[in-house]
């Protein structure tokens, strides 16, 4: 039926994403001169946003650094201190402000550790296809770990070429409520979303580690949701900061009223077959 859905670990959003980082960069250049360069912080739960940041300087964008951002969920930090991809399925998938980013285990991230595996793991004799299948199989020791055990462990080679690619930070819930209300106050006209204050937050934590990649790197935090969709979050983090937000006033012009329409439901039983006979059904109306 020519359906797709295009979710996170669709490689059509993250080709549409990697656009996102060029414009960011020319209107820097148009408004800092042709010296600037990007910090870019990134909010990630499921490594896509960011990742699609990684093709765009492998591409050629000159990027000063690419900062993971994450929430209490901190697969991808932790990683990154210690070279050990664990899940912590002891405590499972945490509930936080910004439940986009609440992954237990970054789909993407397999990606970019495939090419710390082909250009760190592999025999050094190995090249061209061989070296690639040398890396797919490796990705494959480390997946089916991951499954069994709960966590694998690069070598340090590969870290070190982690840390290169990557800096990372952790928000902590109330640190992201308190991004959010001290935003709002000190600029009313601009409310962070929770996800967005999860990327303010690391970098503000990060500057002085910034500031001493020199004065002609400007930092961008992408912003990758809107508050209307997390009115919970936002006015809790207002009102209990003393703040007042009328929370009508920020909604775009598509969600006034958006909830007083008419819902549609369709049921069906729990199954593949039964999922795939309704797609089936409805799309050949």
């Amino acid at each position: 039926h020519s359906l797709g859905a295009i979710n996170s670990i669709n490689w059509a959003r993250i080709l549409a994403q990697i656009t996102n980082y060029f414009y960011a960069y020319f209107a820097l250049v148009r408004e800092q001169g042709a010296a600037a360069k990007p910090v870019f912080v990134v909010p990630s739960g499921n490594f896509g946003d960011i990742l699609a940041g990684f093709y765009a300087r492998s591409l050629g964008l000159p990027v000063a650094r690419l900062v993971i951002a994450t929430n209490a969920n901190d697969i991808l930090d932790r990683f990154l201190h210690s070279g050990v991809y664990e899940k912590n399925a002891e405590a499972g998938v945490l509930a936080t402000p910004s439940p986009a980013m609440d992954i237990l285990v970054s789909s993407n991230f397999e990606r970019f550790l495939w090419y710390l595996a082909h250009d760190n793991e592999v025999q050094e004799e190995s090249d061209g296809k061989k070296r690639e299948d040398e890396a797919g199989e490796i990705i494959r020791r480390w997946m089916d770990q991951l499954k069994a055990t709960g966590s694998f462990k690069v070598t340090q080679k590969s870290l070190d070429a982690a840390r290169r690619a990557f800096w990372s930070g952790r928000c902590s819930d109330e640190d992201t409520y308190q991004t959010i209300a001290r935003y709002y106050a000190a600029t009313p006209s601009y409310v962070l979303d929770p996800h967005t204050a999860v990327g303010v937050h690391v970098a503000e934590t990060l500057r002085p580690k910034i500031e001493e990649l020199g004065a002609q790197n400007h930092v961008i935090c992408l912003s990758t949701a809107h508050p209307a969709k997390f009115s919970e979050a936002v006015l809790k983090a207002v009102d209990e900061n003393g703040g007042v937000l009328d929370f009508q006033a920020i909604l775009p012009e598509q969600f006034v009223g958006l909830l007083d329409l008419p819902r549609r439901c369709l049921t069906c039983d729990n199954s593949a077959d039964a999922v795939a006979q309704l797609v089936a059904q409805h799309t050949s109306k």
